[in-house]
């Protein structure tokens, strides 16, 4: 290699870094909380091993999407998500937490179906997420926001995936999510504040909310 391509090289890691450090960031806060799910008897250990190297296997392939993309401000560049195949939505909630208050499910986990296209892996990257707060100001409802990613050409999150933004991104601090990506019967999860608790529940199809959102990611890896 010669002196440009050593350079060009060293710009291309400098570049890559911040998105691996977040990367690992959320892989280093997944494994602690999945381990006090092991602790409690939630989940065996073995689970959390298969997570965690499903994720350490896709990473470079997804800091790649984000390189390849541009990420607007107050974006996720990505998010580390578990899938609700691998650990039910039920299981997942006590990894969200709201200051000493951690996550409970409202809803019955067999209840719940993701649409056309979502991932069935144990868990994926979420690349280039909107949490959103573009949607929360109560002008329109999660009907016509799934029409609006729609036109942007992006796609509404899942449950899998509000639940890890409650994770890593403490969006409860702000507003709560809406997951038409997903459906509870015929309506849409939500992950929300009950009073100060966290926890996932349903909102019916159609209206709008001050201060409810419905999240956005661009592909998933």
């Amino acid at each position: 290699m010669d002196g440009g391509g050593i350079a060009s090289w060293f710009l291309e890691q400098g570049r890559r870094h911040p998105y691996g450090a977040v990367a690992d960031k959320q892989i280093a806060r997944l494994r602690e909380r999945l381990g006090e799910l092991v602790a409690r008897g939630k989940v065996a250990q073995e689970q959390v091993d298969a997570i965690i190297a499903c994720l350490k296997s896709k990473r470079e392939a997804a800091v790649d999407a984000v390189m390849a993309a541009s990420i607007p401000d107050g974006h996720l560049p990505l998010l580390a998500v578990v899938s609700k195949e691998s650990l039910a939505v039920s299981i997942q909630m006590p990894m969200v937490k709201h200051g000493d208050e951690i996550g409970v499910s409202h809803l019955t986990d067999d209840n719940f179906t993701d649409g056309i296209g979502s991932r069935k892996d144990i868990a994926w990257w979420a690349i280039d997420v909107e949490n959103g707060k573009q949607f929360c100001d109560g002008k329109t409802s999660s009907k016509d926001d799934e029409a609006i990613i729609t036109q942007q050409g992006r796609i509404c999150c899942v449950v899998a995936e509000a639940i890890a933004l409650g994770i890593h991104d403490n969006v409860l601090e702000h507003h709560n999510v809406l997951a038409p990506g997903s459906r509870y019967n015929n309506e849409v999860p939500d992950l929300c504040l009950d009073d100060v608790r966290p926890a996932i529940s349903c909102y019916l199809f159609g209206y709008a909310i001050v201060k409810w959102g419905t999240a956005s990611l661009r592909k998933r890896v």
